[in-house]
């Protein structure tokens, strides 16, 4: 059994925490312990069909434990990051375009979305904002009914608010991540500034970066909330290494 509480991140896939792993680390308590588990897809919209969304990451949260011996009195906290990939656009602004298959993937701009399959695209997201509003409307923020559980945002997507780029290839995915690490593991202090710079614009707390995105476009630009996760650890003067250089 581990010694130090573990501390929880869920990603959608692996260049994801090549790009965070090690500048959380270096940001979070050396009493923490963070472990990444990456879902190897969407959980918000891939199990949809035969559980909830609550109990599909219940699942993958049972599955990490399952794996690595370990006991819910383990988890410090269980954190997810999730990509919008624009959901809150209107059907009518998903476009078909012959080019943008399954394999491909869809291309995203700042109005619409291009793909060949635009009917089951639009399912796609109303399940995805379904999931969304499951999620972030918990009367208790805790998942397996008793680990504490967060939810942050990347819009588009990772890739959009992190290298700029919201149609990444999965080769060229690893290359900015690694990248992007390098970039900002010797630079904690940067790193907060630059995901604090990312937050929607005209918001001031949580709850309105998650209502900025159900407007017009909103939820194909580039922003994130997940700032908050570590304006939360700075004021609570725990958890941050470096917090009394950051400003909340």
């Amino acid at each position: 059994m581990p010694k130090k509480k573990i501390l929880l991140f869920l990603v959608e896939g692996p260049s994801d925490k090549t790009a965070l792993d090690s500048l959380i680390k270096k940001i979070i308590d050396v009493n923490l312990k963070v472990s990444f588990d990456d879902f190897g897809g969407d959980i918000l919209t891939k199990f949809a069909k035969i559980q909830t969304v609550k109990k599909s990451v219940g699942s993958e949260i049972n599955s990490f434990m399952d794996k690595y011996g370990f006991e819910k009195k383990n988890l410090y906290k269980v954190v997810h990051l999730i990509d919008i990939d624009g959901c809150y656009i209107p059907d009518s602004n998903i476009i078909f375009n012959s080019k943008y298959t399954k394999e491909v993937g869809c291309f995203y701009s700042f109005n619409k979305i291009e793909t060949d399959n635009v009917k089951q695209k639009i399912n796609r997201n109303a399940t995805k904002r379904s999931a969304i509003e499951a999620l972030t409307t918990m009367q208790k923020s805790v998942i397996l009914g008793t680990i504490p559980y967060e939810i942050y945002y990347f819009s588009c997507n990772l890739d959009h608010v992190l290298h700029d780029n919201p149609n990444l290839n999965d080769f060229d995915k690893v290359e900015y991540a690694y990248n992007f690490k390098k970039k900002y593991i010797d630079r904690p202090s940067d790193f907060i500034q630059f995901l604090k710079d990312q937050l929607p614009p005209n918001t001031n707390n949580l709850k309105e970066t998650w209502n900025f995105l159900k407007k017009d476009n909103n939820s194909l630009s580039k922003s994130s909330n997940f700032y908050y996760f570590f304006s939360k650890l700075i004021n609570r003067k725990g958890l941050a290494t470096e917090g009394k250089t950051f400003t909340a």
